[in-house]
């Protein structure tokens, strides 16, 4: 996947979803007219894994309002909570920077084409 690039997996009503109904499309990020926080990618990975979000606070560390907070991208992700996230539930922090850095990055961008985004 080149540099800019998203995987986003979509249904037939255009939601990010991940699943077996699914069908993988790959967009530059710079042609989404929508952004995705990394905590919408952190929801799936609990729903599929049967995860709370007040079992993830423990294992992570972290207050259940954060975790509520961070899935709501209400909050950044940070590098130390990305760490947290790698050591609980196995996915490496680069991507969790990296989701953060794309959503920050088209929500700029949104905002620059679309003041008031």
């Amino acid at each position: 996947m080149s540099s800019g690039a998203v995987l986003i997996e979509k249904t037939v009503r255009g939601r990010a979803v991940s699943g077996r109904n699914a069908t993988r499309t790959l967009y530059a990020a710079r042609d989404l007219d929508y952004a995705v926080p990394p905590g919408e990618t952190l929801r799936e990975l609990l729903e599929e894994r049967g995860m709370a979000q007040f079992e993830l606070a423990e294992r992570a560390g972290l207050s259940p309002e954060h975790v509520n907070r961070l899935i709501h991208g209400l909050v950044r992700l940070t590098p130390e909570v990305a760490e947290s996230l790698e050591r609980v539930v196995g996915t490496p922090a680069k991507l969790w920077s990296r989701l953060e850095a794309d959503y920050q990055s088209t929500r700029a961008r949104l905002r620059s084409v679309r003041p008031g985004a």
